[in-house]
């Protein structure tokens, strides 16, 4: 084994002075390619547009057709309100499997759509927070979109699809939502101006993109989100249950702070926000500047929740 060693103690980290690691690598150009799209003048004066189209263009994000096809499954009753359950046609050949949680009084409700990373049956018992927010008044939708819930790729991870096809889950995902945006919209018992949207940990970076490319999404609440994606780059252990949330490149243009300063002045609120290890973070200047440029501070709640039992009292019809 001696004979194979290229260096004196057989690993290049440890054999030279302050050795380069991937981490290493991928901060110190990571902060170069940050230090030039903020830095620059043209880019510090970039319209909310083109930032948005740039966005779009790295998340590999399509917009998707405003007539959304969509099969009837059945229906059941409970008390004071029914689920209906749906099919919606998604991109290409794939399938978004829908819950539609229909308060039972009433003629047009204001529509929240409920994005969970466990798919969505995981909060729909009886009792459970869908059911909270449908006797709030709500007409709540629960998608699950490409690569959770029964759409779910059980054999590999859906991150490594998005390698191969060059396109991040994300941007497909946001597509999804606003597939669901659209389908809300054409229902009669939907009051179209009223529709909000929350996500849980891993799916906030896809709300945030889908509410970015679409203004019908009046308000976004983001349960357990990530801060931005220089933070998973700057720390050495980042959370890896994160990964399906990464957008490939998105550092030499744009990062989630700036997607949520683009919904000013719509309202946006951030409860437990996580750092790139996945601890939770109080401070969040880079989105509060921001935000406070767009001269919509008022619209922006950050808050710290240490209760699970009160994570929807920040959501109010």
């Amino acid at each position: 084994s001696e004979e194979l060693k290229v260096t004196p103690t057989g690993n290049v980290a440890s054999a030279y002075e302050n050795p380069e690691t991937v981490y290493s690598i991928n901060k110190k150009e990571t902060q170069k390619l940050v230090d030039r799209w903020k830095g620059s003048e043209n880019n510090r004066e970039m319209k909310r547009e083109e930032l948005l189209s740039k966005a779009k263009e790295l998340s590999g994000y399509v917009t998707p057709e405003e007539d959304v096809k969509s099969v009837f499954r059945g229906r059941y009753q409970r008390d004071g309100y029914s689920v209906e359950m749906y099919a919606l046609h998604g991109e290409g050949d794939c399938v978004i499997p829908l819950l539609l949680f229909v308060p039972g009084t009433g003629n047009k409700f204001p529509g929240l759509i409920y994005l969970h990373p466990e798919g969505k049956i995981t909060d729909a018992a009886v009792g459970g927070r869908i059911e909270q927010l449908v006797k709030k008044g709500y007409l709540v939708a629960a998608p699950d979109m490409s690569g959770i819930g029964e759409v779910k790729d059980r054999n590999s991870g859906n991150y490594f699809h998005s390698v191969l096809i060059g396109r991040s889950i994300v941007g497909i995902q946001a597509g999804d939502v606003n597939r669901v945006v659209n389908f809300l919209k054409k229902r009669e018992d939907i009051a179209p101006e009223e529709i909000e949207a929350v996500a849980f940990d891993e799916m906030g970076p896809t709300l945030l993109h889908a509410a970015a490319f679409n203004k019908t999404i009046k308000r976004v609440t983001l349960i357990g989100p990530l801060n931005s994606y220089q933070d998973v780059v700057m720390n050495k252990f980042y959370d890896t249950r994160q990964i399906n949330s990464f957008v490939a490149g998105a550092l030499t243009a744009y990062d989630l702070p700036d997607l949520a300063a683009s919904l000013a002045p719509r309202k946006l609120t951030l409860i437990n926000v996580k750092d790139g290890e996945g601890n939770f973070i109080t401070s969040i200047e880079s989105i509060k500047n921001t935000w406070q440029e767009n001269v919509a501070g008022g619209h922006l709640q950050i808050v710290k929740e240490n209760s699970d039992n009160n994570l929807l009292k920040y959501i109010s019809k």
